[in-house]
């Protein structure tokens, strides 16, 4: 029988040369770029949320445009070689796309995937035309794949084991890690993998989650699989994993590529790093506001990480680009008032695209599932709610808003009459 299990892996990538510093690369800014591939140090794509997809000849140094269709969210991107790849959506009727020509043209083949129940998340394409992808980050949890180059595809459903499935990274045709949230959402993100293909399996064991409180777990090379390789001990992994939580107070810790065993990063709308190991962090500044949510290691001294625009890691550059990108007005907002109040608070969304959505409040501690107030996918406009937070007693809350374009958050007070 072919089974998925439940692992705890190394974050943790060989990448020196820690007085490298994130410059912008020459790319129109975005939403938010949700996904970058490079076939090799010089080939490589990128995809956005308003629909476009360029691609690159010399390492990122210069982009140009190979698709543009305004108005779907174009979410991940990966290649199986010089002519067939595969960028997946998260628009009903536009999860799944396919080129045979190294990205020339594109083709819809979302029809071709029986019972397909959300978007794609994520890609992988280990090799001998097969193609794993997941999804989707706002539920439910499920595999697809294809082992004729993206012809035909099956689903594989992994809702007994998640609730939600963000990245997949396959080392060989059977061996390799989807990652997201457990089924039950209160025990935090989580990583599964098999070494059989996939296929749906009995599992015994309770689920073993990386300790992120209604967190979910990433990769591309966030969640890098490769112990052996990685050198790392267990020990060692238990030992970043603890770490990780020392993380800033209120930051997304989905984001943990490591550049070599003590170098990492974590954030959303603001990126930290750390050169200890997890021990302390500060800010990167680079461009406040944006949300980043891809980073990809290009070779032992260079790095790309994806936001409203493309940053690059490297110790020299040909290029000079320009200053950073003054952060334009997020893509979505969240108030909630009266904060502090004594109950009854009001929440306010705005959305200037159309998104899938997740809004959500719970106890600050964690120690509460949270109640969930609004989900699916609404087109752009403003909403509005009211909730009574006084039967879960005073304390501290917080109120979540989860899109395509990341997380935003608000924790609120709630105080006696």
């Amino acid at each position: 029988m072919k089974t998925w299990k439940i692992v705890l892996v190394s974050l943790i990538l060989p990448l020196t040369g820690l007085s490298q510093t994130w410059q912008p690369l020459d790319i129109p800014s975005a939403p938010r770029y949700d996904d970058v591939f490079f076939l090799n140090q010089q080939k490589g794509w990128t995809c956005n949320s308003n629909g476009q997809i360029y691609q690159t000849k010399d390492g990122g140094q210069n982009w140009t445009l190979q698709y543009d269709q305004f108005g779907i969210h174009l979410r991940s991107i990966e290649f199986l070689n010089d002519s067939i790849g595969f960028c997946g959506g998260l628009n009903a009727g536009a999860k799944l796309f396919r080129t045979t020509d190294g990205g020339q043209n594109w083709v819809n083949i979302t029809n071709q995937i029986p019972g397909l129940p959300g978007g794609i998340c994520g890609l992988s394409c280990p090799g001998n035309n097969v193609v794993y992808g997941c999804g989707q980050w706002s539920g439910p949890g499920y595999v697809i794949k294809s082992t004729d180059g993206g012809l035909t595809w099956e689903v594989i459903d992994q809702s007994a084991l998640t609730s939600r499935l963000i990245d997949v990274f396959f080392i060989t045709p059977d061996s390799g890690w989807v990652s997201g949230t457990a089924a039950s959402v209160s025990e935090g993100g989580i990583i599964l993998s098999t070494s059989d293909g996939g296929q749906p399996g009995m599992l015994a064991s309770k689920p073993a989650c990386l300790p992120i409180t209604y967190g979910n777990c990433k990769r591309r090379t966030a969640c890098i699989f490769l112990l052996p390789l990685s050198g790392i001990s267990p020990v060692e992994i238990h030992k970043f994993l603890n770490h990780r939580m020392a993380a800033p107070a209120g930051r997304s810790v989905m984001y943990i590529p490591n550049l070599d065993s003590l170098y990492g990063l974590c954030g959303n709308a603001v990126m930290f790093e750390t050169r200890d190991g997890g021990e302390s962090w500060h800010d990167l500044q680079i461009a406040p506001g944006e949300s980043f949510n891809r980073f990809h290691r290009l070779s032992s001294t260079s790095a790309i990480l994806s936001g409203r625009r493309l940053y690059r890691l490297s110790q020299t550059s040909s290029s000079q680009p320009g200053p950073f990108a003054t952060a334009t007005e997020e893509p979505c907002r969240l108030q909630v008032f009266p904060n502090p109040g004594s109950g009854l608070v009001h929440i306010a969304v705005d959305l200037d695209y159309p998104t899938l959505c997740r809004l959500e409040v719970g106890r600050f501690d964690g120690r509460d599932i949270p109640q969930v107030l609004w989900t699916g996918e609404h087109p752009a406009g403003e909403y509005r709610f009211s909730t009574d937070l006084r039967p879960g007693g005073t304390g501290t809350y917080v109120v979540w808003l989860k899109t395509n374009f990341g997380t935003l958050h608000q924790i609120v007070s709630i105080v006696a009459d």
